[in-house]
């Protein structure tokens, strides 16, 4: 199907939708098979899904176990044959599909989060190399300051490292050019951060060029997650203005915008799971045992 063009996909959507009536089934689902899926369902055409191991199973029997294009074909139009005939055929009807945007755009920002927490451990490590006390400062472990454990991800701090890489200048900083090198904003928690940090400035070693290219080029890819991240989830708030499924998920507490998408775009449909046990283990919440008898 990666080799198929729209001209083709409409072509065989009118064969299909010509006279007489025809069985689509499909070895598979998703992949490869989107296109032709997504061109089946705009043209308003059933379609049925087999898994591949069943119909590999049904060629070697029926079929023989040689194997090429048109045997798998056959084996397919064979099967579905088969289960129409025993009144089976509607188990396999694909009726639940997956929003293509929706997903994508739920996957990047997890990809972009896993990206961002890759690059916060690079920062961590070059704080460490550069600056002891302020990598710890940061960590909220030093014993001089208090200082939030996750302070290293805001964005005041981050706009600071990114426009004064040079930490050992920091203390001929006034907290009003501290403040303003932070992005500005009068925000409580940002006036604390300066006032710990000028505690420990006068110990803030010089920086190198070489660190300072590293620590603004980290904190720049950093704040460049963030921004995406944030871009992503005004365009879910878009897609999932009118969704109800969505909406309900909302009023949920702890569910937001971005995890009710992110369930709607991989469950699709509670039906695709037989049994709860099903969905736990798609999530990965699944309980499996591993031993040696």
């Amino acid at each position: 199907m990666h080799l198929t063009t729209d001209c083709d996909l409409k072509a065989f959507v009118r064969w299909v939708k010509g006279p007489g009536e025809t069985i689509v089934a499909i070895e598979g689902s998703n992949a490869l098979n989107r296109p032709l899926e997504k061109a089946l369902r705009e043209a308003e055409v059933r379609f049925y899904s087999f898994q591949p191991a069943v119909t590999d199973k049904f060629r070697k029997a029926v079929l023989g176990q040689n194997k090429d294009n048109r045997k798998d074909a056959e084996s397919v139009a064979r099967y579905a044959i088969a289960l129409e005939a025993q009144g089976k055929l509607e188990g396999y009807r694909r009726v639940w599909f997956a929003e293509a945007e929706l997903q994508l755009l739920t996957r990047g920002y997890e990809r972009k989060s896993q990206g961002m927490t890759a690059e916060i451990n690079r920062l961590c490590k070059l704080l460490r190399l550069a600056c002891p006390d302020l990598y710890l400062a940061l960590g909220g472990g030093h014993p001089e300051v208090e200082l939030p454990e996750k302070v290293l991800k805001s964005q005041g701090i981050l706009t600071l490292l990114s426009q004064k890489p040079d930490f050992g200048q920091w203390k001929h900083l006034s907290a009003e050019q501290l403040l303003e090198a932070m992005g500005g904003g009068k925000y409580k928690g940002r006036e604390k951060l300066i006032e710990q940090l000028r505690t420990l400035a006068g110990s803030f070693p010089a920086v190198s060029a070489a660190m300072a290219l590293l620590l603004r080029s980290s904190t720049q890819q950093i704040e460049r997650f963030k921004a995406e991240q944030a871009e992503i989830t005004r365009m879910l708030e878009v897609l999932t203005t009118d969704s109800a499924a969505v909406h309900v998920l909302k009023q949920m507490r702890g569910i937001g915008t971005l995890t009710a998408a992110t369930m709607m775009a991989e469950i699709i449909d509670i039906r695709r799971f037989a049994k709860e046990y099903s969905l736990a283990c798609y999530s990965g919440l699944g309980m499996e045992e591993h031993s040696t008898g």
